[in-house]
């Protein structure tokens, strides 16, 4: 009986320290994992800004006219992309690289 009660008393604080680590892998696990989700998320988010912030300026960082589809005045070709210019001619985006815009 005594060798019983022995082996409770070394069973049970192994058993605890058993769920104590567990419990304590698992809210390490929890916060890799969130913290992993954070960093793809800004890095996505950041790589999509860049994409937009391409598409709405020209190589030397200036803005670019608005832009939609439609017909060019130059070449009279249907473009998905054909900018609208202030002085109001319509530009595809090979003709308006070719007027130096």
């Amino acid at each position: 009986m005594l060798a019983q009660q022995e082996n409770l008393i070394f069973v049970a604080p192994c058993f605890l320290l058993a769920i104590g680590a567990m419990i304590v892998g698992g809210v390490i696990a929890l916060a890799a994992w969130l913290g992993v989700r954070y960093v793809h998320e800004r890095l996505r988010t950041a790589a999509m800004r860049r994409a937009r912030q391409e598409e709405r300026l020209d190589a030397a960082g200036r803005p670019l006219p608005p832009a939609a589809p439609g017909l060019c005045d130059t070449c009279q070709k249907a473009a998905d992309r054909v900018y609208y210019m202030p002085s109001g001619k319509r530009l595809c985006e090979a003709c308006f690289r070719n007027s130096g815009g």
